[in-house]
């Protein structure tokens, strides 16, 4: 009898655990400065090396960067930012990154002509890219093992990051390229567009 007591109060701790981690949101969004964002009006992308997402299924041969980069693209356009790749008043950063537990993560981005970029980026980035380096608070927030996605929002003139979001999970589970859609939609919700 205790023994089967002791397996239903397991059950229902453990139920109830999964239960509260469903609930829990999946992105973390902050805003880091008192700015109101819908004083800028264009954006620009800074680029990346290329978007890793292993195993993710692909239709056509659909290219994870060029997906992701789109689908951020398609997010900012109706927020009502404007494409300008010579003098953006934002620059979006897009990284993805594979992390194992305990083991910390570094980046910064000190951009040269001789690093190479990948090709998706070409007809949205920053033409200054090259001389563009060391973001104000920027650091990484990884999930904590496996494949973690994170945005932010830089403002060109200063090198400040006024708005992150990052996934709160491993996100490589995620395997079809509707789901990696849906989640940087999810993380634009977040986005603040509220005047101060």
């Amino acid at each position: 009898m205790g023994l089967w007591i002791f397996i239903l109060g397991t059950a229902v701790v453990v139920i109830f655990i999964v239960v509260i981690s469903r609930k829990q949101k999946k992105v973390l969004s902050k805003k880091k400065t008192e700015k109101n964002l819908q004083q800028f009006k264009t954006y620009a992308f800074l680029p990346e090396r290329m978007i890793s997402w292993p195993d993710l299924e692909k239709e056509n041969d659909t290219d994870v960067s060029e997906l992701a980069v789109n689908t951020v693209n398609k997010n900012m356009i109706s927020l009502g930012y404007e494409l300008n790749l010579t003098n953006p008043d934002l620059l979006v950063l897009l990284k993805t990154g594979k992390v194992r537990a305990n083991k910390p993560v570094y980046a910064s981005f000190p951009y040269s002509a001789t690093l190479p970029t990948h090709p998706v980026y070409s007809a949205f980035s920053y033409r200054g890219y090259q001389i563009f380096n060391e973001i104000k608070g920027y650091n990484t927030a990884p999930a904590t093992d496996g494949v973690w996605l994170r945005i932010d929002i830089v403002e060109q003139k200063n090198k400040e990051v006024l708005w992150t979001a990052a996934s709160n999970e491993a996100i490589y589970f995620k395997k079809k390229p509707e789901e990696l859609i849906a989640y940087i939609n999810e993380m634009f919700k977040a986005y603040p567009q509220s005047k101060n």
